[in-house]
């Protein structure tokens, strides 16, 4: 081989290796915006590690986005847990189970998730209640990280699962607040506070009514005592109630509206 030739030939190796080298995804893809409240679904296909999901990772998996949750980016995954603070990210198979993960931080391995069983699952929420699909929840030390996610259990050749990262996250919102637990966060919620009873109780009187929860986060109960913030006249309350009550009738929102004004009749 001419001494021209070798060089074509050397040339050739060191540009395909540099493409392969730039390839593989080497900038991490921050992760801290979605921290303390959303799931980030993830991939893989063949023997491959775990990717993100496109269009959020355009030379990732094609995955199946359920509610409650966003495509991740391309790994690895970036996040940084406050000086003085702690961080978990949790990981769950999703859909149909089989599959089994390896947790890597910064190269070094976190831990395996758990087992897998035989079950299936749609969504984040219920797939993380479920022994049988594999999970894990790992420990983020104060600091930078950067998670990448193998696939060590891979039955089906391709497939998709859930993570999510909490704690002292660095650029991250505040964690959404629920202080009811009512399921409408605090932000969106007019009644922070709610009367969350099963049936609507004016003092030592249980009506038997449905409690009702409405869209805004108020129950008939928190209504109800909304006529009597602030009023000393039991008549102005009962009025007040009355009016009320006529309101939610006319629109079908209750009924057995006697048995509530009977309630607060006897309340004095």
């Amino acid at each position: 081989m001419t001494r021209s030739k070798r060089f074509v030939h050397l040339l050739s190796f060191a540009v395909a290796l540099m493409g392969a080298l730039f390839a593989i995804p080497s900038v991490a893809d921050d992760v801290s915006e979605w921290a303390n409240g959303e799931w980030l679904v993830f991939g893989w296909y063949g023997d491959s590690d775990a990717t993100g999901c496109r269009p959020a990772d355009p030379d990732g998996a094609w995955c199946y986005i359920p509610a409650g949750s966003v495509p991740a980016n391309n790994p690895p995954w970036e996040v940084t847990v406050e000086y003085g603070g702690s961080g978990t990210i949790t990981v769950v198979d999703a859909f149909m189970s089989g599959d089994q993960f390896e947790i890597f931080d910064n190269y070094m391995s976190l831990g395996l998730t758990s087992a897998p069983g035989s079950a299936y699952c749609g969504t984040p929420d219920q797939c993380i209640g479920m022994a049988e699909m594999s999970a894990g929840v790992f420990e983020l030390t104060p600091g930078y990280h950067a998670i990448t996610i193998g696939v060590v259990l891979n039955p089906f050749y391709v497939g998709a699962a859930f993570f999510r990262v909490d704690g002292d996250i660095v650029g991250a919102p505040p964690p959404i607040q629920d202080t009811d637990g009512d399921g409408v966060y605090d932000d969106e919620d007019q009644c922070i506070v709610s009367d969350l009873n099963p049936t609507v109780a004016i003092g030592d009187c249980d009506s038997g009514v449905v409690n009702t929860l409405y869209v805004d986060g108020c129950t008939i109960a928190d209504r109800l005592q909304e006529c009597g913030n602030g009023v000393r006249n039991h008549g102005l309350r009962v009025s007040c109630t009355a009016d009320l009550l006529n309101e939610m009738m006319k629109s079908y929102e209750i009924e057995k509206v006697g048995a509530i004004q009977r309630c607060v009749a006897q309340d004095n």
